[in-house]
C-alpha cells in the first residue's frame, strides 16, 4: 500500500540551495543539533514515497531475506538469540549512518552476504548471521531514502506500484523528488572516516523516524547498500518495532573465505541451527 504525498511548499531552485547549504556543514565542529535543526528547515514539509512494508513474501532466493550478523570474537553469547537484536540506547556512544548517539536502530539487510561486507569483513574472520522473518499479519511503515530499482524489485516485487506513484506527480514534482532521492542516497552511500561525519544522514534519518517535526513518521528506513550498491537494500528499523514484528527462525555460523560482492559462495557455513 502505498502512501502519496506532495511538496508544493518550495520551488526546486529553493530546494537546490537548501541542499548546498548541508552540504557546506562543518561536521566535524557543529553540534548534532545545530545539524539537525537544518536538517528540519530543508525537509520540513517534504515526504517522500511510503510503503507498508512486509519481509514475509517468498523470494525463490535464499539468499535473500532479512539478516543481522555479529562478529563471534568472544564478546557475546552466541547461543543467546537478545544478542542478535539492536544494542540498548545507553550503549551507543557513537554515531552510526542512521543514529544519532544513544538512538537505538536495528539494521539489517535483504542479501546475507552484505551483512558481513558492510561490517568490513576480513577473511579467515567467523560471523554468526541471523536470519529474520516478519510476524504474521504485520507491516513496517517505511519511507525510501534512496534505494528505489533493481534491489527492491528483487526482494519483493512492488517495483510496478512504485512506477504508479512517481506517474502520478507532476513534471515539477519530479523533478523535486529525483533530485531528493539522488541527495539522499548519494548521502546515505558514501564512506566516511569518522563517526562525526554520520550526524548529517543521522539526522535525516532522526527526521523521518517516529517525530513530531515531521509527518513521515516511520519504522524502517530503506537505503542503498554501501558494499553491494543497486542490487542489495539495508534497513535501519525502530528497534522497539523490530522486537515487536519480528522473530528469528535461523542462525548461520559462517567463515570468510574471501571478500567478494558479487557470489555468496565465499561464506562457508560451519554451522546452520533453525530456531
Amino acid at each position: 500500500m502505498l502512501v502519496k504525498d506532495y511538496f508544493t511548499n518550495i520551488s526546486i531552485n529553493e530546494l537546490k540551495r537548501k541542499l548546498n547549504e548541508l552540504d557546506k556543514i562543518d561536521l566535524k565542529n557543529s553540534s548534532f543539533e545545530d545539524v539537525f535543526k537544518k536538517v528540519i528547515e530543508t525537509f520540513s514539509g517534504i515526504v517522500l514515497c511510503r510503503v507498508a512494508l512486509s519481509f514475509g513474501e517468498e523470494t525463490g532466493d535464499p539468499r535473500f531475506g532479512l539478516f543481522r550478523a555479529r562478529q563471534v570474537d568472544g564478546t557475546f553469547d552466541l547461543d543467546n538469540p537478545d544478542n542478535y537484536w539492536a544494542k540498548p540506547a545507553q550503549f551507543q556512544v557513537d554515531y552510526g549512518r542512521c543514529h544519532s548517539i544513544t538512538e537505538s536502530r536495528f539494521y539489517a539487510s535483504n542479501y546475507i552476504l552484505s551483512t558481513v561486507l558492510e561490517c568490513r569483513a576480513k577473511p579467515g574472520s567467523e560471523w554468526v548471521i541471523a536470519e529474520f522473518d516478519i510476524i504474521e499479519n504485520t507491516f513496517f511503515e517505511s519511507v525510501f531514502l534512496g534505494g528505489v530499482g533493481t534491489g527492491f524489485d528483487r526482494m519483493m516485487g512492488h517495483q510496478g506500484r512504485l512506477d504508479f506513484f512517481f506517474s502520478n506527480l507532476s513534471k515539477s514534482e519530479k523533478k523535486k523528488n529525483n533530485l531528493l532521492y539522488k541527495y539522499i542516497s548519494k548521502k546515505l552511500g558514501e564512506k566516511v572516516s569518522s563517526s562525526k561525519k554520520y550526524k548529517l544522514t543521522a539526522a535525516i534519518s532522526k527526521f523521518f523516524f517516529r517525530s513530531p517535526h515531521n509527518s513521515a513518521n516511520v519504522e524502517c528506513i530503506i537505503y542503498p547498500s554501501l558494499m553491494t550498491k543497486k542490487k542489495v537494500l539495508n534497513f535501519a528499523i525502530d528497534s522497539e518495532s523490530a522486537r515487536e514484528k519480528l522473530r528469528i527462525i535461523r542462525i548461520y555460523h559462517v567463515r570468510v573465505e574471501s571478500i567478494s560482492t558479487k557470489e555468496s559462495s565465499n561464506l562457508h557455513i560451519v554451522k546452520k541451527l533453525e530456531l
